[in-house]
């Protein structure tokens, strides 16, 4: 009766981890660190998966500064604050 207790709570606690990673944008650090709000005028360097004309264009909208790019990975400088419109 354990064991089936225990494989079921085992089961359940990976599919809700599992659940939690889907869909998001940006990994966990980088959402901990969204929650700050006093650091939210912090630049920060980032490296962001997408066109590069598209990044770049959205990025110089607000107001990041694009380094380059390599592939479908490029390097930007973005406001802490502006990093939730990005994604």
């Amino acid at each position: 009766m354990h064991t089936k207790l225990r494989a079921l709570l085992i089961t359940f606690i990976i599919s809700v981890s599992a659940h939690a990673q889907i869909g998001h944008k940006m990994n966990l650090s980088l959402s901990a660190r969204l929650t700050d709000k006093s650091k939210l005028d912090e630049t920060i360097s980032l490296l962001v998966k997408g066109e590069d004309k598209e990044v770049k264009s959205v990025v110089e909208m607000l107001g990041g500064t694009y380094k380059y790019a390599a592939g479908d990975i490029s390097a930007i400088r973005l406001r802490l604050g502006s990093v939730e419109k990005l994604a």
